[in-house]
């Protein structure tokens, strides 16, 4: 395959006559495209934001978007020319009829009135779609890269409200075939520098965790020792004493149980042999059964339980037991990180083929470079930052749970704003 600069050797011929608005030449636009291949060509928001910017001189429009879909099929971002050189997380998914219909059609330019009448734009959401009119999208210009979708140019507007010539789109489509390659290298090396990253944190998060673990096992143990020593003293002729003891005794073993049932559920469902039982449920009853069961950690606490859910909401296959969990996990971590006085609102609602309960806390908040991570198993335990402890594996079997019933689990947090988990559960079996 030719490099980027032998695609733009041509261009710049082509080119070499042409002159657009804001007095710059079509060569110097490529002759910027090239720079950013051969100054810093690792450097993503560098290519990206070179070419955005000849795309926008191009088309005299400031509305101009990159879309960058992970090979992973996970995730998508997106970059603007008047946001740069942050790159966003995007409401779109990988996943979408639109960009799955692109992927198979293998289209050079498409224009928005004509995508708005496909079948397939019906199955978008109302994110994606709010997405591309915020925008103003009228033209989209796929990236291909290793035979697959690894893009999506995005031309809004233009500032004179005429529209884009063919010219203009030709021109565009050359120079999103000349930047492509870059960009995708430079994402996968973003990429490879991001996993190694987070593989470091991961690895110092897990070291923390066993100090953490060791620490809940050595508390309770250390109880039941002392108890259990001093019962065996002949000298012991106290029952109120004697009682107190057994209970210290009791009550150490059960959270040792506790505490070896939760490892070793998360266990079972990291390695996938956790089976569920499912059963045709009534969300809110059972969700209504879970706030009940945790109202004296919210009362021990002073912390006010709010619940709201419509009058009807349709029956959906589940476990209700392994569901009973996610809840308890989720609300409970809730009123553990709510200052006394303060509320946390639980509520369900129907969005399509799915049902989403959301539970919100007027907590702390999570920084924003925690929330990543708030779902991994060796994070809880080792977070101190707000004062609570425990296990560390709550709001990680909540997820793990979660997934198994093909669900999603999310969150939105502010620091000083509180917290808002969603879980996501679909009604089909």
């Amino acid at each position: 395959m030719p490099s980027v600069t032998q695609q733009i050797r041509p261009l710049l011929r082509y080119f070499g006559s042409v002159r657009y608005a804001r007095g710059r030449t079509s060569i110097h636009l490529l002759q910027s495209l090239q720079k950013s291949v051969t100054k810093e060509p690792l450097n993503i928001t560098y290519q990206v934001t070179c070419f955005l910017d000849a795309v926008s001189h191009v088309t005299d429009t400031r509305q101009v978007a990159l879309m960058i879909l992970n090979s992973e099929g996970n995730a998508a971002f997106t970059a603007k020319l008047d946001s740069l050189p942050e790159l966003q997380h995007t409401n779109v998914s990988p996943s979408s009829p639109i960009i799955q219909w692109l992927n198979d059609q293998r289209a050079t330019i498409v224009r928005w009135n004509e995508l708005t009448a496909l079948p397939q734009f019906r199955g978008i959401s109302t994110e994606e779609s709010q997405f591309f009119l915020e925008l103003h999208t009228e033209v989209l210009v796929p990236l291909y890269a290793n035979d697959r979708l690894s893009g999506l140019l995005i031309l809004g507007t233009k500032e004179s409200g005429k529209g884009f010539t063919f010219l203009e789109l030709d021109i565009v489509t050359q120079l999103a075939t000349a930047a492509t390659q870059g960009i995708e290298s430079a994402r996968l090396y973003a990429l490879e520098r991001s996993k190694v990253s987070d593989l470091e944190f991961l690895a110092d998060m897990k070291s923390e965790y066993i100090l953490s673990i060791s620490h809940q096992f050595k508390t309770p143990l250390s109880a039941i020792k002392a108890s259990a020593e001093m019962l065996s003293e002949d000298t012991l002729n106290s029952p109120e004493l004697s009682l107190r003891l057994r209970n210290v005794i009791a009550q150490g073993v059960d959270s040792l149980d506790r505490l070896v049932t939760e490892l070793t559920e998360y266990g079972k469902m990291r390695s996938a042999t956790l089976e569920l039982n499912k059963v045709e449920s009534n969300l809110a009853t059972l969700v209504t059964d879970t706030i009940a069961l945790v109202q004296p950690l919210a009362d021990d606490k002073r912390v006010q339980m709010e619940f709201n859910a419509p009058e009807y909401l349709p029956r959906i296959t589940l476990d209700p037991h392994r569901v009973h969990q996610i809840m308890s996990n989720i609300i409970s971590n809730a009123i553990k990180f709510t200052p006394p006085g303060g509320r946390v609102a639980i509520g369900i609602r129907h969005d399509g083929n799915r049902l989403i309960t959301q539970v919100k806390d007027t907590g702390p908040g999570i920084a924003k470079v925690h929330q990543p991570w708030v779902f991994e198993a060796f994070y809880g335990a080792s977070d101190k930052s707000n004062g609570a402890t425990g296990s560390g594996l709550g709001l990680a079997i909540a997820k793990a749970l979660t997934e198994l019933h093909h669900g999603s689990i999310w969150l939105d947090s502010q620091e000083g704003e509180g917290s808002t988990f969603y879980v996501a559960l679909p009604l089909g079996p």
